[in-house]
């Protein structure tokens, strides 16, 4: 690095930025023209992505940017969230590796839970699930975690293969911490 490796980014008035990611290769910043800017360590842009979606949040490992963003085409169907994660590899030019959706849990999931242990909350019962965690296992699986609770890992990116690795719905010892109100947040995931 050189002696003064500060750095800054001036956008254009009215261009606001959302969201940063950080991998190996790259800074990404996600700005209010839903424009992608990918910068060197040194702050020089590399390259620029108009994205179609509003992005919701997004995550580096290695040379990989995961992006996770609103489906708009089918959040209107469905009436609640609906989204999409896309990887990138950013070595050299910025190349999609993936595009698929990105579960989260039913809202009726944390619902029936609730009901069975006979504590209907009517905040929670009407609360949308929510992306919570998006982040890498220590060997670059995707990761995700819901409002519910339910950890996911992107086993097959290609296809969209999703795998739960955690849920604590369906742990009948963790009921009694679910109903008192405890949730989970991950630190790291271990494959």
């Amino acid at each position: 690095w050189a002696p003064n490796a500060e750095w800054s980014l001036q956008l254009d008035e009215g261009e606001d930025i959302l969201c940063v990611a950080v991998c190996d290769v790259t800074v990404a910043v996600y700005t209010s023209r839903k424009y992608l800017r990918l910068l060197s360590f040194t702050g020089v842009q590399r390259d620029i992505l108009s994205l179609a979606s509003p992005v919701v949040t997004m995550c580096g490992w290695k040379n990989t940017l995961a992006v996770v963003s609103m489906d708009v085409s089918t959040a209107a169907l469905a009436g609640h969230p609906s989204l999409r994660v896309t990887m990138y590899e950013c070595e050299r030019a910025v190349q999609t590796v993936a595009s698929c959706p990105c579960p989260l849990s039913a809202p009726a999931h944390d619902r029936c839970f609730d009901a069975v242990l006979g504590s209907v909350e009517a905040d929670a019962e009407d609360a949308p699930v929510q992306l919570t965690w998006l982040g890498f296992s220590e060997i670059g699986s995707l990761c995700t975690m819901d409002s519910v609770g339910v950890l996911r890992t992107l086993v097959e990116p290609s296809e969209g293969q999703w795998t739960p690795a955690f849920d604590p719905v369906s742990k009948p010892e963790l009921r009694d911490e679910r109903r008192k109100g405890f949730r989970y947040w991950p630190i790291a995931v271990t494959d």
